[in-house]
C-alpha cells in the first residue's frame, strides 16, 4: 500500500509541474506596492494551474478557473488547485519582524486520489517550493456560491477551516453585490447573527452587551480580561445603529447584572468568544422605502450551501447610515414550495421554550410545541434568561404562514405546578392539550386510592386557557374520571375510573369486575365518543386477549359490542356526519420471509346501526401512521425517513388515498417524529420532533397546497383479494392435534373435531369453531371462527417449513410476531 501511494504522489508531482501563466486579477485593493513587486507574490501569479492569491485572507483572483478546479475535485478527475494567503499584521513588540508572511496549500488530485501539501513563509520574497513538500490525503472538496471552500484533512473528519476563495468584486451571479451587503451589514453583528428580534426593544441586555462588542471601534481594553464599560459609551455606540429609544436602551442595559449605578459603567468579564466566528452571508436583497430587507444565512462548519433562513431588516438613513429594524428566523423554501423553519433559531428574545429547561423533569407533552386547530405553532416558555421559580410563563404563538411571534402572559409562572407529583397520598399531574385554537394548561389533582400499588383518583382540575390574541381564562371543578368526554348536548359526561369502570355522570354504567388495584391486564372500558345524546361508544380492552368497540344505550341499559378480531389492533375511532369510522392494523400471515404482514384498514358503519350493522372495509395507503381526522374530513398521516417526510391521505368518503414524498432537510437529529399537523388555508402544517443525547429540535414544515394537490387519490389494493378459498377438512388435517408453545410452561393450542365439525382453544379460552378457511402465500392460513357467544372471529396460521412440527399462530391481538407452537401429538 506504501509503494502504491508513492507512485501516485510521484504522479501528482508530474501533474503539478506548471510551465508558468498568471491569473486574472480583478482587484488588489488594500494590497500594498511591497506585496506586488514581490518574488513570492509573482511566483503565484505564475502559477499555470488554478490559484487563489489573497491578501489578509481577502482574494485578488478571478473566481472562474477556481470553479473549474473545484468541479474536477468533486467528478473525481484530475486537477490542481492551489490557495495562497500573503499576510500583514502590526506586530505587538517593536523588536518582532515577523510583520509578514505566506499561507499556502496544494489540492492535487491524480487518479481520484485527493493529496494536500501546505506551507508557511515567513517574508514575501521566497516562493514555496511543491516538489519538496509532503503530501497527506485529503477529501470531500466543497465550495458554496458564498465563495468560501473547505475539505477534511487526512482522518480528521472536521474541514480543517473555511477559506474565501471569491474576489469581492468577482461578478459571478452578483456575488460582488451580496459581498458588498454581508461586509455592511452582517459582518458588524457576526457574533449576534442569531439575535431574534422584531423589534430591538425586545433585545435583551446580555444581548446588547454582546451587541456593543461587535460595534465598538474606540480605544477601551476590550481584549483585557476585564474591563469597566462606560454607559454613555454603550449608548453612543448602539444607538446609531438601532431603532430604540435612549431611554428604551438605558433602561435595558442598566439591569446588566455587573452595572455600577455609582460609577455608570458595567462590569465586563470577556472570557473569550471560543469557536469559529460565524459566517453569515447575504443571498438577496429588497428595498421598500428606506426599508432594506436581507435574505442571509450563516456558514456551518464546511462549505455546505447554506440555509439561506434569516431574515435581517435595516432602515437606510438619509447621511448614508442606517439603524438595525428586526433580525429573525425566516422559513426556507424549495423548489416546490414547501418551507421548513427551525423553531429553537426563530423564538424571539427574552424567552426561553419550557424544551430547553435542563432539569429534564418536565413531561413531553408539557414542553413539546403543538399546531392549533388553525395551523398556529404554540408553545409556553419562561420569561426572561433563566428557569428560575417564580419565572414569568408565557403562551408563544407563531400564526399560520406567518414569520412574526406574538406573546400572551399567562398569570402563571415556573415552578411546581409544571412537574408531576405521585406521593403516598395525593398525585398532582399536568399536562397541555389543544381545543380548537387554544393553548390549555391543566393541571388535575388525585388521591392515591391504592392498597397493594398506587392508584390516583383524580378529583379536580385547574385549566388555563391561552389564546394567540393575548387573553387568558381560568377554568377548574372537579373531575369525573379518566378519559372525560362530553355528550352533545352538555348533559353528561362520561369517563373511566381507576378500576377500568365506565361512568356517565359518576355512576358505573358497565363494571369491568376488576378487584382493587387493577392491573395492566384485566379488563377495562374507556368511552371513545357520542354517536348521539344517549348512546356512548366505547372500546373494551382486555390485555393480551383482544380488543373490541361497543355502545351503550344510556335509556335502555343495552350494550352491545363489535364482534373482535385477534387480527386487527384498533388505533382510532371518529364520527364525520352520521357515519362511525374506526381505523386499525389488520395482520396476515402470508407464509414468507416476514411471519405477518399488515395493510391499514378504515371500517365505516352507519352510527344508528353501530355495532351490529354491516361494515364498509377500505384499505388505505400503506404508509399510513397513525392517521389524524384533519378539518377537511380527510385522514392524513406522515412519518420521516431517511430525510424525506413520506404524506399519506385518505378520504373516507371515496375510499380512496394517496401519498406523496417530500425531501427534507436532515436538521440536527438522525430521526425525527411528527407529533402534529394541521389543515391552514395555504396547505398544510406539520411539526417535526428530534432529539439528541442533550437537547430537543423543533421544526416546521409547511406544504403547499399546490403540491398537496398533485396526490393521485386511487383505490387501495387489499391482502384479502390475494387469498385463495381452500378446503377446510384437507388443511385441518394439517394442524390436527395439539401445539404447545414452544418454552417451559408454554400455553397449548388444540385443534380438535367434535360432532363433525372442526375446532380451535387456546390455553383457557373458549373454544372456537373453523368455519372456512384460505390461503395466502405458499404457507400462510386465514382461519374464519365463531364463538359460543355467536361472535365471529379470525385465526391467522403458518406452517413454515414443511414436516418441522412447528407452526406460526396468531393469538395476541396487535402482536408484531406470530407465536411458534411445537407439536405434542393427538
Amino acid at each position: 500500500m506504501k509503494k502504491l501511494w508513492g507512485i501516485l504522489l510521484a504522479a501528482m508531482l508530474l501533474v503539478t509541474a506548471g510551465c508558468g501563466g498568471t491569473e486574472k486579477i480583478l482587484s488588489t485593493e488594500g494590497a500594498p506596492q511591497e506585496l506586488l513587486s514581490s518574488a513570492g507574490y509573482k511566483a503565484a501569479l505564475a502559477e499555470e494551474e488554478a490559484a487563489v492569491i489573497a491578501f489578509n485572507g481577502v482574494p485578488m483572483t478571478d473566481s472562474a478557473p477556481v470553479r473549474a478546479a473545484v468541479a474536477k475535485l468533486q467528478n473525481g478527475g484530475d486537477a490542481v488547485l492551489t490557495y495562497y494567503n500573503f499576510h500583514q499584521w502590526a506586530a505587538a513588540d517593536p523588536q518582532d519582524t515577523r510583520d509578514k508572511g505566506l499561507f499556502a496549500f496544494r489540492l492535487t488530485q491524480k487518479d481520484g486520489v485527493l493529496a494536500y501539501q501546505d506551507d508557511y513563509l515567513t517574508d514575501w520574497e521566497s516562493a514555496v517550493q511543491w516538489g519538496e513538500k509532503p503530501f497527506y490525503r485529503a477529501a470531500d472538496p466543497k465550495l458554496n456560491d458564498c465563495g468560501y471552500f473547505s475539505f477534511l484533512f487526512e482522518d480528521n473528519d472536521a474541514p480543517n477551516d473555511r477559506y474565501l476563495f471569491f474576489c469581492p468584486e468577482d461578478r459571478y451571479e452578483g456575488y460582488n453585490e451580496r459581498y458588498a451587503l454581508t461586509e455592511t451589514y452582517l459582518q458588524p453583528i457576526a457574533w449576534q447573527c442569531y439575535c431574534n428580534f422584531t423589534d430591538p426593544e425586545e433585545i435583551t441586555a446580555n444581548a446588547w452587551l454582546g451587541f456593543f462588542i461587535s460595534l465598538y471601534e474606540g480605544d477601551l481594553p476590550m481584549d483585557s480580561e476585564t474591563a469597566s464599560l462606560p454607559l454613555p459609551e454603550m449608548l453612543k455606540t448602539l444607538l446609531p445603529r438601532f431603532e430604540i429609544s435612549e431611554t428604551a436602551l438605558r433602561a435595558s442595559l442598566t439591569t446588566l447584572e455587573g452595572y455600577r449605578a455609582e460609577t455608570d459603567t458595567v462590569d465586563y468579564y470577556t472570557g473569550g468568544r471560543g469557536g469559529l466566528t460565524p459566517l453569515p452571508f447575504a443571498e438577496s436583497a429588497v428595498q421598500q422605502g428606506d426599508l432594506l430587507q436581507i435574505r442571509y444565512g450563516v456558514m456551518g462548519l464546511s462549505a455546505d450551501d447554506l440555509p439561506v433562513d434569516r431574515l435581517l431588516t435595516v432602515r437606510l438613513q438619509e447621511d448614508g447610515g442606517w439603524k438595525y429594524v428586526s433580525n429573525t428566523q425566516a422559513p426556507q423554501t424549495t423548489a416546490e414550495g414547501v418551507t421548513e423553519l427551525k423553531i429553537s433559531e426563530a423564538l424571539p428574545q427574552g424567552c426561553l421554550p419550557l424544551y430547553a429547561d435542563p432539569s429534564e423533569d418536565l413531561p413531553g407533552s408539557l414542553y413539546r410545541p403543538a399546531l392549533l386547530q388553525d395551523g398556529t405553532v404554540a408553545l409556553l416558555a419562561v420569561k426572561g434568561d433563566s428557569f428560575a421559580e417564580g419565572a414569568p410563563l408565557v403562551g408563544l404563538f407563531l400564526p399560520p404562514e406567518g414569520e412574526t411571534w406574538t406573546e400572551t402572559a399567562t398569570g402563571l409562572t415556573y415552578g411546581n405546578r409544571l412537574r408531576n407529583i405521585y406521593s403516598e397520598k395525593e398525585g398532582r399531574f399536568t399536562d397541555v392539550m389543544v381545543q380548537g385554537n387554544c393553548l390549555v394548561l391543566r393541571t388535575e389533582y388525585s388521591t392515591n386510592v391504592g392498597t397493594t400499588m398506587d392508584s390516583y383518583r383524580p378529583d379536580r382540575c385547574e385549566e388555563t386557557w391561552i389564546r394567540p390574541d393575548g387573553s387568558v381564562e381560568q377554568k377548574s371543578g372537579p373531575v369525573q374520571g379518566l378519559n372525560e368526554t362530553v355528550s352533545p348536548d352538555g348533559s353528561r359526561v362520561a369517563a373511566r375510573d381507576n378500576y377500568g369502570n365506565l361512568l356517565v355522570n359518576g355512576t358505573v354504567v358497565l363494571d369491568a369486575g376488576n378487584e382493587h388495584p387493577i392491573w395492566e391486564y384485566d379488563r377495562y372500558y374507556v368511552p371513545d365518543l357520542w354517536a348521539d345524546n344517549d348512546r356512548l361508544i366505547f372500546h373494551e380492552g382486555v390485555y393480551k386477549y383482544k380488543t373490541g368497540l361497543g355502545a351503550v344505550n344510556l335509556s335502555t341499559g343495552e350494550v352491545q359490542q363489535l364482534p373482535s378480531r385477534v387480527n386487527q389492533a384498533i388505533s382510532s375511532i371518529f364520527c364525520l356526519g352520521d357515519t362511525v369510522y374506526w381505523s386499525v392494523n389488520e395482520q396476515f400471515c402470508a407464509g414468507g420471509e416476514e411471519p405477518l404482514m399488515g395493510e391499514r384498514v378504515l371500517y365505516a358503519m352507519p352510527a344508528a346501526d353501530f355495532p351490529q350493522g354491516e361494515a364498509a372495509r377500505m384499505v388505505m395507503p400503506q404508509t399510513t401512521d397513525w392517521p389524524r381526522l384533519l378539518t377537511d374530513g380527510r385522514l392524513w398521516s406522515a412519518r420521516y425517513q431517511q430525510e424525506t417526510l413520506e404524506l399519506t391521505v385518505f378520504d373516507p368518503e371515496t375510499g380512496t388515498g394517496g401519498s406523496l414524498s417530500i425531501p427534507v432537510a436532515a436538521g440536527d437529529a438522525a430521526y425525527w417524529t411528527v407529533p402534529c399537523m394541521a389543515l391552514t388555508p395555504d396547505g398544510l402544517a406539520l411539526l417535526l420532533e428530534g432529539s439528541d443525547d442533550t437537547a430537543h429540535f423543533y421544526r416546521l414544515v409547511r406544504v403547499p397546497n399546490a403540491l398537496l394537490g398533485s396526490i393521485k387519490m386511487e383505490r387501495q389494493p387489499s391482502l384479502m383479494e390475494q387469498m385463495q378459498p381452500a378446503d377446510l377438512d384437507e388443511v385441518f388435517e394439517v394442524f390436527s392435534g395439539r401445539w404447545q408453545q414452544d418454552w417451559e410452561d408454554g400455553e397449548s393450542a388444540l385443534f380438535y373435531r367434535q360432532d363433525g365439525d372442526c375446532y380451535y382453544r387456546f390455553g383457557e379460552r373458549e373454544p372456537e369453531k373453523l368455519v372456512s378457511v384460505s390461503t395466502l402465500g405458499e404457507t400462510g392460513y386465514y382461519f374464519t371462527t365463531v364463538g359460543a357467544d355467536g361472535n365471529t372471529g379470525v385465526l391467522l396460521a403458518d406452517t413454515g417449513k414443511p414436516k418441522d412440527n412447528r407452526i406460526l399462530l396468531q393469538v395476541y391481538v396487535g402482536e408484531t410476531y406470530p407465536v411458534e407452537f411445537v407439536y405434542r401429538g393427538e
